[in-house]
């Protein structure tokens, strides 16, 4: 999929230097014939096997590989060759030695530090906390036992990072087959500042004007459901809740997600995925559990409610601070 994304910047840049440059495509899923040249490739390039990540393009004297390098780099490169700058060469033999790579640039690139900051900062968002609070409340006010609170509980936050891991990985499936991952870039970066500033304006100006938070008009829907206290109930208030809290939580998630859309390696999103929302769930589990374990839930809603303007301030400059990222 991701040398599907790249053909149309390759075909814009072989019309553009058709008279200067002979492009050539070797397709590498049936044709053990190409697979062993590639490995050639690699080798004369002076890239180890494991690190040879498609699409990758070599020209001259540099291998760039994945698309958002050939998009960022090809260009150039192309450019310095047609002023005679590098060399052109058809045997590999005659190209070993001296030679380099560009690899992943590490400006825009996900990692899992920035991974875990993001969803840190995500996870401290008051709509998320707030919402299990209540649950919490309603469950102290029935007399559940301590199993029954950590399973209702559980069960309506293993919900919600369900949601939210499915509508990830959907999301990066739209935009791999529309190759939109450049556009969600822009848009993510947009949405962001926006939001950013919306939630920096709450820690000056709280609830006036425009805020981060869950539609009005579907929170007693989601008690509704809370205060039913069901296994099925609280799933469905996990799914509503997870749908509706976007507003308010979604924002610093769609910017991982763009960032992620411009991964070559599938298996690394999906864990990436996981990971994300794990941490970003963490607090809601380690609130519970000391709910079970006797804390005064009264208290813990207390230091969110005094706390709820630093944690809006801690998100917008979270917010802010994504979107430059994004934007570099």
């Amino acid at each position: 999929s991701y040398c599907k994304q790249v053909k149309p910047f390759i075909d814009r840049m072989e019309k553009k230097y058709k008279d200067k440059i002979n492009f050539q495509r070797y397709e590498l899923g049936k044709n053990q014939e190409n697979i062993d040249l590639f490995i050639q490739f690699l080798d004369a390039y002076g890239v180890p096997l494991g690190q040879g990540a498609v699409p990758v393009v070599f020209i001259g004297s540099v291998a760039i590989m994945e698309r958002v390098n050939i998009e960022m780099y090809l260009e150039s490169v192309i450019a310095s060759c047609v002023l005679e700058t590098c060399r052109l060469e058809n045997n590999l033999d005659d190209t070993v030695g001296g030679l380099i790579s560009i690899k992943s640039s590490s400006r825009g690139k996900l990692s899992i530090p920035l991974i875990v900051g993001a969803a840190i900062v995500d996870s401290i968002n008051p709509c998320a906390i707030a919402v299990l609070l209540f649950l919490v409340a309603f469950l102290l006010t029935i007399r559940a036992t301590k199993r029954r609170m950590i399973l209702v509980g559980g069960v309506y936050i293993l919900t919600v990072m369900s949601v939210y891991i499915a509508a990830g990985f959907g999301i990066l499936q739209f935009v791999s087959h529309f190759d939109l991952g450049r556009t969600l870039n822009y848009i993510a970066a947009g949405i962001l500042i926006f939001a950013g500033l919306l939630s920096v304006k709450d820690f000056w100006w709280p609830n006036k004007g425009i805020s981060l938070k869950i539609p009005d008009i579907i929170k007693p829907k989601i008690e509704k459901y809370l205060t039913n206290a069901t296994i099925p109930s609280v799933i469905v208030a996990g799914i509503l809740v997870a749908i509706f809290e976007l507003p308010c939580t979604g924002e610093v998630y769609l910017g991982i997600l763009s960032l992620m859309s411009q991964e070559s390696q599938s298996l690394t999103s999906v864990f990436y995925l996981v990971l994300y929302n794990f941490i970003f769930v963490l607090p809601l589990l380690i609130i519970l559990i000391l709910a079970a374990s006797g804390l005064n839930i009264e208290r813990i809603e207390q230091v969110r409610f005094e706390r709820r303007r630093w944690l809006k301030l801690l998100l917008g400059l979270g917010m802010l601070i994504l979107a430059t990222w994004l934007l570099l």
